[in-house]
Protein backbone atom coordinates (compact mmCIF):
# COMPACT_ATOMS: atom_id res chain seq x y z
CA UNK A 1 0.00 0.00 0.00
CA UNK A 2 1.29 3.43 -0.93
CA UNK A 3 0.82 6.80 0.70
CA UNK A 4 -0.31 10.16 -0.62
CA UNK A 5 2.49 12.06 -2.37
CA UNK A 6 2.37 15.82 -2.00
CA UNK A 7 3.17 17.76 -5.16
CA UNK A 8 6.04 20.24 -5.21
CA UNK A 9 3.74 23.22 -4.79
CA UNK A 10 1.74 21.55 -1.99
CA UNK A 11 4.88 20.57 -0.09
CA UNK A 12 6.41 24.05 -0.42
CA UNK A 13 3.47 25.58 1.42
CA UNK A 14 4.15 23.25 4.36
CA UNK A 15 7.97 23.30 4.21
CA UNK A 16 8.73 26.97 3.56
CA UNK A 17 8.48 28.08 7.23
CA UNK A 18 11.13 25.50 8.12
CA UNK A 19 13.68 25.89 5.29
CA UNK A 20 15.99 28.06 7.36
CA UNK A 21 15.97 25.78 10.39
CA UNK A 22 16.58 22.66 8.31
CA UNK A 23 19.41 24.24 6.29
CA UNK A 24 21.11 25.63 9.38
CA UNK A 25 20.84 22.30 11.22
CA UNK A 26 22.50 20.47 8.31
CA UNK A 27 25.25 23.07 7.93
CA UNK A 28 25.91 23.19 11.66
CA UNK A 29 26.01 19.39 11.83
CA UNK A 30 28.56 19.34 9.03
CA UNK A 31 30.51 22.05 10.84
CA UNK A 32 30.54 19.87 13.97
CA UNK A 33 32.14 17.08 11.95
CA UNK A 34 34.84 19.47 10.74
CA UNK A 35 35.60 20.46 14.33
CA UNK A 36 36.03 16.81 15.26
CA UNK A 37 38.30 16.21 12.27
CA UNK A 38 40.38 19.22 13.24
CA UNK A 39 40.60 18.06 16.86
CA UNK A 40 41.76 14.63 15.68
CA UNK A 41 44.51 16.18 13.55
CA UNK A 42 45.72 18.36 16.41
CA UNK A 43 45.72 15.58 19.03
CA UNK A 44 46.46 12.26 17.30
CA UNK A 45 47.56 13.20 13.81
CA UNK A 46 45.85 13.03 10.44
CA UNK A 47 43.46 10.10 9.91
CA UNK A 48 41.94 9.45 6.50
CA UNK A 49 38.36 8.55 7.37
CA UNK A 50 36.39 6.46 4.89
CA UNK A 51 33.49 8.35 3.26
CA UNK A 52 31.01 6.10 5.11
CA UNK A 53 32.63 7.02 8.44
CA UNK A 54 32.48 10.71 7.60
CA UNK A 55 28.82 10.43 6.62
CA UNK A 56 27.97 8.59 9.85
CA UNK A 57 29.64 11.29 11.98
CA UNK A 58 27.91 14.06 10.04
CA UNK A 59 24.56 12.28 10.39
CA UNK A 60 24.85 11.98 14.16
CA UNK A 61 25.52 15.69 14.48
CA UNK A 62 22.76 16.64 12.06
CA UNK A 63 20.36 14.63 14.23
CA UNK A 64 21.46 16.56 17.29
CA UNK A 65 21.17 19.91 15.52
CA UNK A 66 17.72 19.09 14.12
CA UNK A 67 16.44 18.15 17.56
CA UNK A 68 17.78 21.41 18.96
CA UNK A 69 16.31 23.46 16.12
CA UNK A 70 12.78 22.06 16.46
CA UNK A 71 12.60 21.60 20.21
CA UNK A 72 9.30 22.76 21.68
CA UNK A 73 7.47 23.00 18.34
CA UNK A 74 4.21 21.10 18.85
CA UNK A 75 3.62 20.42 15.14
CA UNK A 76 7.07 18.83 14.76
CA UNK A 77 8.48 15.52 15.96
CA UNK A 78 12.22 14.90 15.62
CA UNK A 79 13.09 11.40 16.80
CA UNK A 80 13.62 7.80 15.67
CA UNK A 81 10.96 5.65 14.09
CA UNK A 82 11.86 1.96 13.94
CA UNK A 83 15.52 2.89 14.36
CA UNK A 84 15.51 5.63 11.69
CA UNK A 85 15.80 9.29 12.62
CA UNK A 86 13.38 11.63 10.95
CA UNK A 87 11.51 14.92 11.16
CA UNK A 88 7.72 14.67 11.00
CA UNK A 89 5.67 17.77 10.22
CA UNK A 90 2.13 17.14 11.45
CA UNK A 91 0.79 14.16 9.50
CA UNK A 92 1.87 15.70 6.18
CA UNK A 93 5.60 15.21 5.62
CA UNK A 94 8.34 12.94 6.98
CA UNK A 95 11.97 13.87 6.29
CA UNK A 96 15.07 11.71 6.54
CA UNK A 97 18.59 13.17 6.41
CA UNK A 98 21.22 11.65 4.11
CA UNK A 99 24.28 12.33 2.03
CA UNK A 100 23.21 12.37 -1.61
CA UNK A 101 24.73 11.85 -5.05
CA UNK A 102 24.78 14.34 -7.90
CA UNK A 103 21.56 12.80 -9.24
CA UNK A 104 19.88 13.46 -5.84
CA UNK A 105 19.74 9.77 -4.94
CA UNK A 106 20.82 8.72 -1.45
CA UNK A 107 24.21 7.15 -0.89
CA UNK A 108 24.68 3.80 0.78
CA UNK A 109 23.29 0.29 0.55
CA UNK A 110 19.57 0.10 -0.22
CA UNK A 111 18.06 -2.06 2.50
CA UNK A 112 14.54 -3.44 2.17
CA UNK A 113 13.32 -0.63 4.43
CA UNK A 114 15.17 2.01 2.39
CA UNK A 115 13.60 0.66 -0.82
CA UNK A 116 10.14 0.80 0.76
CA UNK A 117 10.83 4.36 1.88
CA UNK A 118 11.87 5.38 -1.63
CA UNK A 119 8.75 3.71 -3.01
CA UNK A 120 6.47 5.59 -0.58
CA UNK A 121 5.23 2.31 0.91
CA UNK A 122 3.65 1.72 4.31
CA UNK A 123 6.44 0.64 6.71
CA UNK A 124 5.99 -0.94 10.14
CA UNK A 125 7.01 1.49 12.86
CA UNK A 126 6.68 4.57 10.62
CA UNK A 127 3.74 6.98 10.46
CA UNK A 128 1.29 5.88 7.78
CA UNK A 129 0.17 9.20 6.32
CA UNK A 130 3.08 11.62 5.65
CA UNK A 131 4.80 11.83 2.28
CA UNK A 132 8.35 10.48 2.59
CA UNK A 133 11.07 13.03 1.75
CA UNK A 134 14.85 13.22 2.05
CA UNK A 135 16.87 16.25 3.13
CA UNK A 136 20.15 15.53 1.39
CA UNK A 137 23.49 17.30 1.56
CA UNK A 138 26.21 17.13 -1.08
CA UNK A 139 29.80 17.63 0.18
CA UNK A 140 32.70 18.56 -2.04
CA UNK A 141 35.39 15.98 -2.85
CA UNK A 142 37.55 17.00 0.11
CA UNK A 143 34.64 16.96 2.62
CA UNK A 144 35.50 20.50 3.68
CA UNK A 145 32.36 22.28 2.50
CA UNK A 146 28.78 21.60 1.46
CA UNK A 147 27.94 22.21 -2.19
CA UNK A 148 24.19 22.04 -1.75
CA UNK A 149 21.28 20.97 0.44
CA UNK A 150 18.16 19.62 -1.25
CA UNK A 151 14.80 18.23 -0.21
CA UNK A 152 13.78 15.47 -2.59
CA UNK A 153 10.64 13.45 -3.18
CA UNK A 154 11.03 10.05 -4.83
CA UNK A 155 8.44 7.53 -5.92
CA UNK A 156 10.46 4.43 -6.71
CA UNK A 157 13.01 5.30 -9.38
CA UNK A 158 11.08 8.44 -10.35
CA UNK A 159 12.24 11.74 -8.88
CA UNK A 160 9.00 13.65 -8.38
CA UNK A 161 10.52 16.98 -7.33
CA UNK A 162 13.54 18.70 -5.80
CA UNK A 163 13.78 21.84 -3.69
CA UNK A 164 17.21 23.39 -3.12
CA UNK A 165 17.14 24.98 0.34
CA UNK A 166 20.66 26.20 1.06
CA UNK A 167 19.81 29.45 -0.74
CA UNK A 168 17.04 29.99 1.81
CA UNK A 169 19.78 30.33 4.44
CA UNK A 170 22.28 32.34 2.40
CA UNK A 171 23.50 34.22 5.46
CA UNK A 172 25.20 31.11 6.89
CA UNK A 173 28.97 31.27 6.62
CA UNK A 174 30.95 29.19 9.07
CA UNK A 175 34.73 29.41 9.29
CA UNK A 176 36.50 26.51 10.96
CA UNK A 177 40.26 25.89 11.43
CA UNK A 178 41.53 22.63 9.94
CA UNK A 179 45.12 21.48 10.32
CA UNK A 180 47.27 20.67 7.32
CA UNK A 181 49.62 17.98 8.58
CA UNK A 182 51.88 18.06 5.55
CA UNK A 183 52.77 21.72 5.89
CA UNK A 184 52.39 21.88 9.69
CA UNK A 185 50.14 24.89 9.25
CA UNK A 186 46.47 25.60 9.63
CA UNK A 187 44.03 26.39 6.89
CA UNK A 188 40.69 28.11 7.16
CA UNK A 189 37.79 26.11 5.83
CA UNK A 190 34.46 27.66 4.91
CA UNK A 191 31.04 26.22 4.43
CA UNK A 192 30.19 28.25 1.37
CA UNK A 193 26.58 29.12 0.75
CA UNK A 194 26.98 31.63 -2.02
CA UNK A 195 27.10 29.01 -4.78
CA UNK A 196 23.60 28.55 -6.20
CA UNK A 197 23.07 25.47 -8.36
CA UNK A 198 19.82 24.86 -10.22
CA UNK A 199 17.08 25.44 -7.68
CA UNK A 200 13.40 24.75 -7.18
CA UNK A 201 13.26 21.99 -9.71
CA UNK A 202 9.67 20.83 -10.11
CA UNK A 203 9.09 17.46 -11.73
CA UNK A 204 5.50 16.35 -12.24
CA UNK A 205 4.46 19.28 -10.08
Amino acid sequence: MKRKIFSHSEAKVILSPYYERIAKAVLDGFGDYLKIANCSVENVGFVEYEPRTKACIVHEHIKNRVQEAFQGMTEIEARKWNGVFGLKINEDLFIRFNKINDDYSSRGYMTKQAKCYKNQMIIDGFPDEPTFLVAGYSPDASWTQIKGIYITCWDGENLQWVEEIISHKSSIQTTIPFANTEQETQKRIKLKTDKKPDTKIGIND
